[in-house]
């Protein structure tokens, strides 16, 4: 039986706070709540979670479909590979331009990029994303073109 959508991913981070900033600014999300075990309301402001002496464990962002859940952790290690191999996110060509825009001002870490279609790049946090421009909706259809790409590259090498 086939999965209905991904419903969130799920990263560490070492403050909550600053990640909530930086991936809504990266990816134009919203916060959808702030998990402080009880000790504010999952609706509360930062303001209000500091007014209540709380402690956010876990911040969901969101904007339609993709859901990223940020965690708090104390310690992320710098010098191993991290948990997440990539996330991959489908985006319009207009999400991915602005995405592009800001990786440059940030002076992020391009890994890929086809122009239009694909970048992907490491955030400041060390996890790599992908977006795509290309529909997920039939992922045999991605695989043809990445099979044909190799097959051209094989055989321009070849020449």
């Amino acid at each position: 039986m086939p999965f209905i959508e991904v419903s969130h991913i799920a990263i560490n981070v070492p403050d909550l706070r600053a990640a909530e900033a930086y991936y809504c600014g990266l990816f134009d999300l919203q916060v959808a709540w702030r998990d402080s075990g009880g000790a504010a309301s999952m609706f509360a402001t930062w303001e209000q979670i500091d007014e209540a002496g709380a402690v956010p464990e876990v911040v969901m962002l969101w904007n339609g479909g993709f859901r990223l859940a940020l965690a708090v952790a104390t310690e992320i290690p710098t010098s191993e590979p991290q948990r997440v191999d990539h996330i991959g996110l489908q985006a319009s060509l207009e999400q991915l331009r602005a995405v592009r825009r800001r990786v440059t001002s940030e002076g992020l870490t391009v890994v890929t990029e086809r122009d239009g279609e694909l970048l992907i790049f490491h955030d400041r946090y060390g996890y790599p994303w992908e977006l795509d421009t290309r529909s997920f909706a039939d992922p045999r259809v991605i695989g043809r073109q990445v099979e044909e790409r190799q097959i051209a590259a094989k055989a321009a090498a070849a020449e």
